[in-house]
């Protein structure tokens, strides 16, 4: 189902709040001006690999709430516990329709894949708008973190 970008917040720059820079944009589904779906993105700070792009189901259900259909993580930079070491490569969180039916608004820790499709929320933000078919992305690019890198920003 293609999407597209009906706002962003902040427009301008990504905003820093409690360690994490945040920046979110709304979408829809269709030509109505109805949000029907908000992209969320976080990064750390402190460790720039440490990120999360998700995307949210805004419902209109009574007690359920926004749905958090997925998430594509980077490295959260600690040793992972499980098996399969998520936690220090990147990897994605996703939602099944039997969660949502049981009423869970969460992706779930048992639904994830480690991935070497990106590695950089730049990376990530180009696969993970690719993935929902977010159709006018590239009219609405989200600012570049690697220039901080180098800028001394």
């Amino acid at each position: 189902m293609p999407k597209i970008v009906r706002s962003r917040k902040p427009v301008s720059d990504y905003k820093i709040e409690g360690g994490h820079e945040r920046y979110n944009m709304e979408l829809s589904s269709d030509a109505s001006d109805r949000t029907q779906f908000e992209v969320f993105i976080r990064r750390s700070t402190r460790f720039i690999e440490n990120f999360t792009i998700g995307l949210q189901y805004c419902s209109n259900m009574q007690g359920m709430g926004d749905i958090t259909l997925l998430r594509y993580n980077g490295a959260h930079g600690e040793t992972s516990r499980a098996q399969d070491g998520h936690y220090d490569k990147p990897h994605i969180h996703w939602l099944t329709s039997e969660d949502i039916e049981s009423g869970i608004i969460q992706p779930q820790e048992k639904n994830r894949r480690v991935t070497d499709e990106y590695s950089t929320l730049d990376e990530a933000l180009e696969v993970f708008s690719r993935d929902i078919n977010i159709v006018d992305f590239g009219k609405y690019p989200v600012l570049s973190m690697q220039r901080r890198l180098f800028d001394g920003s």
